[in-house]
């Protein structure tokens, strides 16, 4: 502990049956500067426990009735009360077996008493084991915590207090003051920088920690109720890869308070103070930014935690996109029909109708009616013989958990549901993140055209110049995600829209007034409940569904003709052979040397030749016009390091 223990900072909760004797022994502590709660029988007791944060409990031992020697009601709550809490047992019936009772081990490995006082030993002999007591809590009482873009109150409320319950606010306000000051045990001072996100009563705070006598860090503070945060933290540690490389993310601290708890999360010496969320990136950043994350997040970070392991489940794949998406089965049959019902006035302000009828969506947009399958009996039905072929995930992946530091290098923040998902589930989730929360809803006939082109056409080559301008740049977002995710759809891209299905009743189960909605809310309604008709129609393709090929394949029978992503191309004699060198040496570097002189048919290769080197720019350039889907964010030929790598699939 550092900083000098000052009592009135130390909260008791003091029961006695024992009317007389709870009031005599609550004034002594309180004139001693300690804050005391009085509870007069086994009920208050556990209700104060339950619902207001303490350091220490004093407890009598027969808190029921003092003439049965077999009263043990003092011990018993005890025994269940929260680990935060040191407990110090007192009574009038000392014996030994009382005393095996408060001070044996349970299976937790804690004793339920901190120390076991007799009353005839005086108040004198309890306020020594008061302070005794007080001095063992591992809290940080001098440490300076200083609030900068949030405040304390900000955090109780994203973590569930509720504004207008001014007692409440102020309990759990101090309940988190003791939290940062367990955690930061060892600093002198720590600052709260930001709010990084909020979600499910979590919330992530962006922390400045200045050790004594150590260079000042910096960490990521995960904070919330204590079994939520308790479980991330398990997850965490069984799933996630060591921290052997700069970036990788480590647990360094633990702590809880009697109801809530805190991970703090270090990142390695990577810059987190300019660091940004990836849908701040993706909606205001260069694309060069988000496309350079986007990638190293699915070729680097992700598959340190996957491993290259792939396992085969017995549970279905509707059944493992449902629990990643932490959709309750009874909400399944209700979710979309709810949405229908509470959006189908609101939307007319917009010039839209809905109505399910027959199995179908119905939706009018500008006059005009289309018809898409009710997603309802496809979420909820039982009829998927597919198993899940999952990996380990670090969680769900999203534009707010998800931080980019300055080298574009992204930082995972959120490890409640680390561990085994769907091996698709991570595309599908950043795919979700650009699809509907990415978006800037402006008119729903160009959503209906988004959405049409996403989930009817081509999987991997909708073409950017079929879309409005404004589509533009999520496209290029869709299509970098798909490219990372083809190698996983063994040809079939039905798994992938069902995980797109699931995405979107997710935000739809979420709690809205539709009544309240903004403009830009309601449009954001609307968007899902069309994505999901769509994705429904997608998934719900019967009998054989052609196969995508995938990746580069050259043609036999037509001279310099190869096949993109099952895309027909026609190659000028120098990109044919410039293509025939690197396919001989797909994966590897090769160097601009190497690719001028064997490629391209260079005599020698001098580094100083400006002309020479315009020259190979120019071929590369033309080669992956012919090869790429977006040849301003090559997917297969592309620049490592001084040389370039071919890749036969994106």
């Amino acid at each position: 502990m550092t900083g000098e223990l000052e009592t009135n900072h130390v909260r008791l909760l003091l029961a006695d049956n024992d009317a007389d004797f709870l009031a005599g022994c609550g004034e002594f502590l309180q004139s001693h500067g300690y804050r005391v709660v009085l509870a007069e029988s086994v009920e208050a007791a556990r209700f104060h426990l339950a619902n207001t944060h303490f350091h220490i409990a004093i407890l009598d031992m027969r808190l029921r009735d003092n003439s049965d020697d077999k009263d043990f009601s003092g011990i018993d709550l005890a025994k269940n009360s929260e680990g935060a809490v040191l407990t110090i047992i007192q009574t009038n019936y000392k014996n030994w077996e009382s005393v095996r009772e408060a001070m044996a081990t349970t299976r937790s490995g804690k004793a339920p008493a901190f120390y076991y006082v007799d009353k005839k030993e005086g108040p004198e002999f309890l306020l020594q084991q008061v302070e005794r007591a007080a001095t063992s809590l591992r809290i940080n009482w001098g440490l300076r915590i200083n609030w900068h873009e949030t405040d304390l109150l900000s955090l109780a409320v994203s973590l569930g207090a509720e504004v207008n319950e001014r007692q409440a606010l102020r309990e759990w306000s101090d309940e988190l003051l003791d939290l940062l000051r367990m955690t930061f045990f060892e600093a002198t001072e720590v600052r709260i920088e930001k709010l990084l996100w909020q979600h499910q009563k979590r919330a992530a705070l962006f922390v400045q920690i200045f050790p004594d006598g150590k260079p000042p860090d910096a960490g990521v503070l995960v904070c919330g109720e204590k079994t939520q945060i308790g479980t991330e933290a398990k997850n965490f540690m069984e799933f996630a890869p060591r921290p052997a490389i700069l970036g990788t993310v480590a647990l360094t601290a633990t702590s809880a308070s009697s109801h809530f708890a805190a991970n703090l999360y270090q990142y390695g010496g990577r810059n987190l103070n300019r660091s940004r969320p990836l849908g701040e990136v993706f909606l205001n950043g260069p694309n060069k930014v988000f496309t350079s994350a986007i990638e190293t997040l699915m070729e680097k970070t992700l598959p340190g935690w996957h491993r290259h392991t792939r396992l085969l489940t017995t549970q279905p794949l509707k059944e493992s996109y449902r629990l990643r998406a932490c959709l309750p089965e009874a909400t399944l049959p209700v979710v979309f029909h709810n949405a229908v019902r509470d959006l189908a006035q609101p939307a007319t302000t917009l010039g839209v109708t809905l109505r399910c009828e027959s199995g179908q969506l119905k939706i009018r947009i500008a006059g005009q009616e289309y018809s898409y399958p009710d997603p309802t009996e496809l979420l909820q039905g039982n009829d998927d013989s597919r198993a899940a072929l999952v990996f380990v995930s670090p969680g769900r992946l999203d534009g707010q958990t998800i931080w980019v530091d300055p080298d574009a290098h992204p930082l995972l923040t959120d490890f409640l549901c680390a561990g085994p998902a769907p091996v698709l589930s991570h595309c599908v989730e950043l795919e979700a993140a650009v699809r509907f929360d990415g978006m800037t809803h402006a008119d729903m006939g160009l959503i209906h055209e988004w959405e049409k082109a996403l989930g009817c056409g081509d999987f991997l080559n909708v073409a950017i110049s079929e879309v409005a301008v404004e589509l533009r740049k999520p496209l290029r977002a869709v299509r970098l995600i798909r490219g990372q995710a083809v190698e996983l759809l063994d040809g079939d891209p039905r798994p992938y829209h069902l995980g797109l299905l699931f995405e979107a009743a997710r935000r739809l189960s979420l709690p809205s007034t539709a009544l309240s909605l903004t403009r830009s809310e309601l449009m954001s309604r609307l968007h899902l409940v069309l994505g999901a008709a769509v994705l429904s129609g997608a998934v719900s393709v019967s009998g054989p569904v052609e196969q995508l090929d995938l990746g580069i394949r050259v043609d036999p029978a037509v001279p310099r003709r190869v096949w993109v992503n099952g895309v027909q191309r026609d190659l000028t004699r120098q990109s044919h052979q410039l293509l025939s060198y690197l396919l001989e040496r797909t994966g590897e570097v090769c160097s601009p040397g190497d690719v001028l002189v064997h490629g391209l048919g260079e005599r020698a290769y001098d580094p100083a030749d400006q002309s020479q080197a315009g020259r190979l720019d120019q071929a590369i350039h033309r080669l992956r016009k012919h090869l790429e889907s977006d040849p301003k964010h090559p997917q297969l030929l592309r620049r490592d390091g001084s040389g370039y790598r071919l890749r036969v699939r994106s």
